[in-house]
């Protein structure tokens, strides 16, 4: 019966399997950290934050992009179907234009 009991008192047992370690931070007699290391642990801690807040500005960008670029195709497959002389004038004006530019560049260069 007392054997049964010892196996039921848990931490009697827990405390004879395993000491507990203090953490670093617990420990006694620990020296004073340099400034050069309290710099270093800061820059440390500032980079991996960084790193993280662009790891997540990155994945926004990119889904964000591919929304824009889809919401875009599907205004142009609109356009393209409902007005399409709108898109036949586009390009007749940006032609006519280019024309004028190309036509003023050419008279001062030469």
């Amino acid at each position: 019966m007392a054997q049964k009991a010892e196996s039921l008192n848990f931490e009697e047992s827990h405390a004879r399997l395993a000491a507990v370690v203090p953490l670093q931070s617990e420990k006694r007699g620990k020296k004073a950290e340099t400034p050069a290391a309290k710099v270093k642990r800061q820059i440390e801690t500032t980079y991996r934050s960084l790193q993280a807040s662009s790891a997540r500005a990155y994945s926004v960008l990119g889904s964000k992009s591919i929304a824009l670029a889809s919401n875009v195709a599907c205004r142009i497959k609109r356009v393209r179907d409902e007005k399409p002389l709108y898109i036949v004038g586009a390009l007749a004006g940006t032609a006519f234009a280019l024309g004028m530019v190309f036509r003023i560049w050419r008279s001062r260069h030469e």
